[in-house]
């Protein structure tokens, strides 16, 4: 996923050069319910803290590209009274979509949409990663600080979907995890800073 955003950058610079916003943040990301197949039981994604990177660039004045890199290091849990967890798992997010900003003086109003792609990537167990098609969306707001510099503040839902309605997790001692569902729902809260260029 980090290589899939240095190469996109890369044939983009003559754009990205042109009124570039980069900005980096932390966050917390929540929520992931999943069925497993078989047994029926209820499966949880860990809520954690996520960080990434996002870059955009004007298209008109109320209007920006984006490009955006979320991390999350989780675990996929039981969804019992006492969950116990059942592997380590990575969960990446590499979307790119538009921005549409209302210019102001010291605080800027956004609203954002993007889809890309979502990298599960098993840490434990053995398994094999999985990648799948996603959508994104939120509002934040970027509060001036200096002429280049901005606090940024976010709130942003993705939904990973299930084409086939199914997930199976694969490794060396076979296929264990079976999961059946039609979307993954996440929610991330974040802050972090934007600088200008």
């Amino acid at each position: 996923m980090k290589f899939l955003v240095y190469v996109f950058c890369f044939f983009t610079s003559h754009i990205l050069l042109a009124e570039t916003n980069v900005s980096v943040f932390t966050g917390y990301r929540a929520g992931g319910a999943l069925k497993e197949v078989g047994t029926d039981r209820n499966l949880k994604i860990k809520e954690t803290t996520s960080n990434g990177i996002s870059v955009d660039w004007s298209y008109t004045k109320n209007t920006m590209y984006e490009l955006v890199y979320s991390h999350q290091e989780t675990q996929l849990l039981s969804g019992t009274a006492s969950p116990d967890v059942l592997i380590d798992l990575d969960i990446d997010y590499l979307h790119i979509g538009g921005i549409y900003l209302w210019p102001g003086e010291r605080v800027q109003p956004y609203l954002v949409g993007t889809f890309g792609l979502t990298h599960f990537k098993p840490t434990s167990g053995g398994y094999n990663s999985k990648i799948r098609s996603s959508i994104g969306f939120g509002l934040g707001s970027r509060v001036k600080l200096t002429k280049r510099l901005y606090l940024m503040f976010e709130a942003r839902g993705y939904s990973t979907i299930f084409n086939s309605g199914s997930v199976t997790l694969c490794g060396n001692a076979g296929c264990k995890i079976f999961i059946s569902s039609d979307a993954l729902w996440q929610s991330e809260l974040k802050a972090g800073l934007t600088f200008k260029f």
